[in-house]
């Protein structure tokens, strides 16, 4: 499977980790997973990183889907972080922060708090404090 998940109930944090060809039944897998984690508790935080994602086969409905019926609590902020374009570069890899934009604004409409990044170390500090 194409992703994993911890969860540090220390930081109250979810952390997924996506790899490889990641595909709209990994994500859905991947939800029902953490949800039914005894570990799991709905009010903490999600840093989702996608960086070594090299292919993205993830449709804007399924990702529509996530963002309309989320497994957090309202007002839990959740961080998204996207490949780059190519190595090296700081531009985001275009399809999947144009999905990760798609689960934002849709998030945003029920209230959430939802960020999209390129760089994993400005996720994590907004994810604590608010700050980019």
């Amino acid at each position: 499977m194409p992703s994993d998940y911890t969860i540090d109930r220390g930081a109250r944090l979810v952390r997924v980790t996506g790899f490889g060809a990641l595909s709209d039944s990994d994500l859905l897998e991947q939800r029902v997973r953490i949800r039914d984690d005894p570990s799991f508790d709905a009010s903490f935080s999600f840093l989702v990183d996608l960086r070594a994602v090299t292919d993205v086969l993830l449709s804007a409905q399924v990702v529509a889907r996530l963002a309309r019926d989320p497994i957090s609590t309202p007002g839990v902020r959740r961080a998204i972080v996207v490949p780059v374009a190519e190595p090296g570069a700081t531009v985001p890899h275009p399809l999947a922060f144009g999905l990760g934009r798609v689960f934002q604004s849709i998030a945003a409409l029920r209230g959430e708090d939802v960020e999209v990044f390129t760089d994993l170390a400005l996720a994590t500090r907004w994810l604590a404090d608010g700050t980019r």
